[in-house]
């Protein structure tokens, strides 16, 4: 955590400032992500609206519509898939307008550049820093250098491995012989069924990563034990019943939704292993009107 932070006092007065007037939250959420303990001097950090929320003590729902009022002032760009913030002038308040190519600085921008996953905030940072720091772009390409044969080979064995993957319903290493492997239709049929509204997925692409993400939630299902030792589900028919009532949860979430006006989710968010926990502990439920 940073000790302090430069924060000048024309942010009333300024354009963004100036719009914002009128609207408190959005307010405050733009003074918490200049001030908020986890910014970095770039101004790009990871930050879940869930950090927003809870430590400036407006509702949820709240702070992802002033979340989403800042994106379209152009005051920060945020990725909701990886939950990273690049606040856009931030840097030039904390590190300077612009660095001589001498200045040691321009090693310590670097260095905390790269912590930043490849993303929309790193891609913006990058558009509107890398002359005025000397940052040298883009990153390495791992494996650049290897015939064009081998890469193509490579990206054969992935697909075989990806597609293996979504067409073992019927049999999974990764489970004990006795428990049903991954219905990935079946799931993704209840997932259409229960959130017409949201991104629906090509099943003939529902390959790689989703895929091995989905999986690793059923098995987490079928093996993890609740508190008084039972575990969640001992049948496909008892997994698919949980994933329902998954997905019956998601459904009513105003901002998983996208019903309170902005982004929303998609399976493979869904079933990112983060972002499953967070659902369960009811991170996103909508608040009730009293």
């Amino acid at each position: 955590m940073r000790d302090y932070a430069k924060v000048t006092p024309r942010f009333w007065i300024g354009e963004t400032g100036r719009k914002l007037r009128g609207d408190p939250s959005a307010q405050l959420a733009a003074l918490y992500l200049m001030t908020g303990p986890h910014a970095t001097m770039l101004g790009v950090y990871y930050m879940p609206v869930e950090y927003l929320a809870k430590e400036t003590g407006i509702p949820l729902d709240v702070a992802s519509k002033a979340l989403r009022r800042l994106i379209s002032e152009e005051f920060c760009t945020y990725d909701f898939a990886a939950e990273w913030v690049f606040v856009h002038r931030f840097a030039e308040h904390q590190v300077g307008a612009q660095l001589k190519f001498e200045d040691k600085r321009t090693k310590g921008v670097a260095a905390e550049l790269a912590k930043v996953p490849d993303g929309p905030c790193r891609d913006s940072f990058l558009a509107r820093y890398a002359s005025r720091y000397h940052i040298q772009q883009p990153r390495p390409i791992e494996g650049a250098s290897k015939p064009l044969r081998c890469q193509e080979q490579e990206q054969e064995q992935e697909q075989e491995q990806e597609q293996d993957l979504y067409d073992a319903d019927a049999s999974s290493p990764a489970l004990p012989p006795e428990l049903p492997a991954c219905p990935h239709r079946e799931l993704i049929a209840l997932y259409a069924q229960h959130l017409p509204e949201l991104p629906q997925v090509r099943v003939e692409l529902w390959n790689g990563t989703r895929a091995k993400d989905l999986a690793a939630r059923w098995r987490w299902l079928l093996t993890a034990k609740r508190e008084d030792g039972k575990r969640y589900a001992t049948t496909k028919e008892e997994a698919l019943a949980w994933f329902s009532h998954y997905f019956e949860t998601v459904a009513a979430s105003e901002f998983l939704t996208g019903r309170d006006g902005g982004w929303r989710a998609d399976l493979a968010w869904l079933v990112r292993a983060q972002n499953f926990s967070k659902i369960i502990e009811g991170r996103y439920q909508s608040r009730r009107a009293a």
